[in-house]
């Protein structure tokens, strides 16, 4: 009796693991779901069936179905190579390191070129502590207006593009020397500010102790809850970059760089691309020709504007993957 009871229940857990496991990888094969999709298929099937083993008190039982979907997995892998083949495209890290140009087609007045904001202002009346110090009001003002014009500015092309990418490839990450929130409201969820938010305040004795800013504008005298006034949370000139070590890091672990709408003058941040390992592919998009330096050999340059080359780019990325 003990002996039926083996075969019958064996038999039975066979044709039921083989019978989903069939209907799994005819999910996976369906061309409607991403690589990341159908490899996150095999990861909850080999959660779902260790859970069901482990209520299981038979120790053979528990071993037979084991061997039963190991077996399985293999010969599948075996038959769908090109699936984890593209399973290793999509996780390759690709940052994306956007400057002015791309805030630029969206409206957004740049500080650096011919027209910008510096031909408009002292930097050394709104840009630096000591302005804050000696006249804190007129840096207000001029941030609640940048503020203003970011909100009303919209998303283009690049910043869509940008957050697609990160659809197709889930390790991508932007590192930006923007102070606009165009790329979170774009869809990017991993961005790293390198000279602040606009949409946010900081206090004035901790560079990264920050609070959110409802609407556009600014009150000066209110305070951080550290007690301190609030002030814009914008890196000054003069200071220090917060994030910078993490985005040399972040740069350190990219297969793949895209720079785009920056003419890398600003410092430290163009000295980005010297963290960079010898093999990372490095794209440049950018209408300018500037000066490239060591990595000259190493990058491809679309000479377009950001909402032209971008997009272009970034189907081309996700079309070879």
């Amino acid at each position: 009796m003990r002996a039926i009871e083996i075969v019958f229940f064996w038999s039975l857990s066979r044709l039921f693991f083989h019978l989903r496991a069939r209907a799994i990888m005819r999910l996976i094969r369906t061309h409607e779901h991403t690589t990341v999709q159908r490899y996150c298929f095999f990861l909850t099937y080999t959660r779902k069936n260790a859970v069901f083993c482990k209520k299981i008190s038979t120790v053979w039982l528990k071993v037979a179905l084991f061997w039963y979907f190991s077996d399985f997995f293999w010969r599948e892998v075996l038959q769908n190579r090109k699936i984890f083949r593209n399973f290793a495209e999509v996780m390759k890290k690709i940052v994306v390191f956007t400057g002015a140009g791309v805030s630029a087609e969206s409206g957004l007045g740049t500080f650096r070129d011919a027209d910008g904001l510096w031909e408009k202002y002292r930097i050394e009346d709104v840009c630096t502590h000591e302005a804050w110090l000696r006249n804190p009001q007129l840096c207000v003002d001029f941030y609640n207006a940048r503020r203003r014009d970011t909100m009303a500015a919209r998303p283009n092309a690049a910043h869509e593009a940008i957050a697609r990418l990160e659809q197709a490839f889930p390790g991508t990450v932007v590192v930006t020397q923007n102070i606009d929130d165009l790329h979170e409201r774009a869809g990017s969820s991993h961005v790293v500010h390198l000279h602040g938010e606009i949409r946010k305040l900081r206090s004035s004795i901790d560079e990264v102790a920050t609070v959110p800013l409802e609407g556009w504008e600014q009150h000066y005298g209110d305070r951080h809850p550290d007690g301190s006034l609030l002030r814009p949370y914008i890196v000054f000139f003069g200071e220090g970059v917060p994030y910078f070590s993490k985005a040399c890091e972040i740069v350190s672990e990219a297969d793949i760089l895209i720079v785009v709408g920056t003419s890398l003058n600003v410092y430290p941040a163009a000295s980005l691309l010297q963290y960079t390992k010898p093999d990372t592919k490095i794209w440049f998009v950018d209408p300018g020709m500037p000066e490239f330096g060591p990595w000259r050999d190493r990058i491809t340059h679309i000479q377009k504007p950001a909402t032209q080359g971008v997009p272009a780019l970034v189907d081309q990325l996700i079309r070879e993957a």
